[in-house]
C-alpha cells in the first residue's frame, strides 16, 4: 500500500511539472504585430474641460520620445530607399540602440516560419548616412 501511495505522487508530481513547464498558446509571442509603435497622445477637442499644466520634464520626454518615433521612421525609410525594398508585414524591424542622432536598427526577413536576419543597419541623422553591418568582420559600411 505504502508503495502505490509513493508511485501516485511521483506520478502527480511530474504531470504537474510538466503541465507547468508546456507552453500555452494565449501566451506565445504575436509576431504579427508592429515592432515599432509610435503612440499618439493628443486630447480630442472638447474632451476634457480642464486644463492640465505640463511641467518641463513633460514637455522634454514628450520632445525626445517625438525626436526618437522620427528618427526611427527616417531609419526605416532611408533603408527602403537605398536598398530596394519595401519592409512590409514579411520584415521585422528592431532597433536595437539610439541617441540623439543615431539609431541602430536590426532587420529580419521573415517566411513560412522561418526568420533570417536581413542586416543591420545604422543610420546618422545629421548627415543622413545609412551604414550596413558586414557581419564577418562587425564593421559598419556606408550603403550607396
Amino acid at each position: 500500500m505504502n508503495r502505490k501511495v509513493i508511485k501516485g505522487l511521483g506520478i502527480a508530481v511530474i504531470v504537474l511539472a510538466l503541465m507547468a513547464c508546456s507552453r500555452r498558446p494565449e501566451q506565445t509571442a504575436n509576431n504579427s504585430a508592429p515592432v515599432v509603435q509610435i503612440s499618439k497622445n493628443k486630447a480630442e477637442a472638447g474632451e476634457s474641460t480642464t486644463a492640465q499644466p505640463t511641467t518641463a520634464a513633460q514637455e522634454t520626454t514628450s520632445d525626445t520620445t517625438r525626436n526618437a518615433n522620427n528618427l526611427a521612421r527616417e531609419a526605416i525609410a532611408e533603408i527602403e530607399k537605398r536598398k530596394n525594398i519595401v519592409l512590409g508585414e514579411n520584415y521585422e524591424i528592431i532597433i536595437q540602440a539610439q541617441t540623439n542622432d543615431s539609431v541602430d536598427v536590426q532587420v529580419r526577413h521573415i517566411e513560412n516560419s522561418n526568420t533570417s536576419t536581413y542586416g543591420f543597419f545604422r543610420y546618422h541623422a545629421n548627415d543622413k548616412k545609412l551604414e550596413e553591418m558586414d557581419t564577418t568582420s562587425g564593421e559598419y559600411k556606408p550603403v550607396e
